[in-house]
C-alpha cells in the first residue's frame, strides 16, 4: 500500500525516486526478486524507503518516519489525537487487507461477503469521522492519506 507514501511525500514537498518493478508473464516477481536482497533492507519488502542511513520498509513504518522527519504533527499533537489515530490506522489496514484480499484472491462469496459488510464499515468511518474535517478534528494527519487512499 504504498499510494498514501507517495500523497504524503507530496504534501510535505519531499522529493523522491518513484521505483517499480514490471510484473511479467504469468505475475512473475523476477524484476523485483533480482534486487530483493540486494538493497541492505533489514527486511526486504514492497515498498521500500531508502534516504542515505535510513532504509525501511512496511507502509506503515515509512509513513510515520516521514510525518516524524518532515512534519511531526502530522502524528496527532495530543495523547488523544495521537490514539484516534492509531485506532483509525488500524481499522484502515485491516480494510485495505480486505479488498486487497478481494482483488486478488477473488471469488463471488469473498464478492459477495465484502459487499455485505462495506456499508456498515463505511458507516463506521463516517461516524468516526463525524463532524470533524480531518481523523483529529482541524488537523490533517498522515492517516488521512490512508483513508483517501483506500475509500
Amino acid at each position: 500500500m504504498v499510494q498514501p507514501v507517495r500523497f504524503l511525500l507530496a504534501y510535505t514537498g519531499t522529493e523522491f525516486e518513484d521505483r517499480y518493478y514490471e510484473i511479467g508473464p504469468d505475475l512473475s516477481r523476477e524484476s523485483w526478486l533480482k534486487e530483493k536482497f540486494t538493497l541492505g533492507l533489514d527486511l526486504p519488502n514492497l515498498p521500500y524507503w531508502i534516504d542515505g542511513d535510513v532504509k525501511l520498509t512496511q507502509s506503515r513504518a515509512i509513513l510515520r518516519h516521514i510525518a516524524r522527519e518532515k512534519d511531526p504533527s502530522l502524528l496527532g499533537m495530543t495523547a488523544v489525537q495521537q490514539r484516534r489515530i492509531d485506532m483509525l490506522e488500524n481499522h484502515m489496514f485491516d480494510f485495505w487487507t480486505a479488498l486487497i484480499n478481494l482483488c486478488f484472491r477473488y471469488t463471488d462469496n469473498d464478492k459477495d461477503s465484502f459487499l455485505m459488510t462495506l456499508p456498515k464499515q463505511l458507516e463506521l468511518i463516517s461516524s468516526f469521522y463525524n463532524d470533524r474535517t480531518w481523523a483529529v478534528g482541524d488537523d490533517l494527519t498522515y492517516v488521512d492519506f490512508v483513508v483517501y487512499e483506500a475509500l
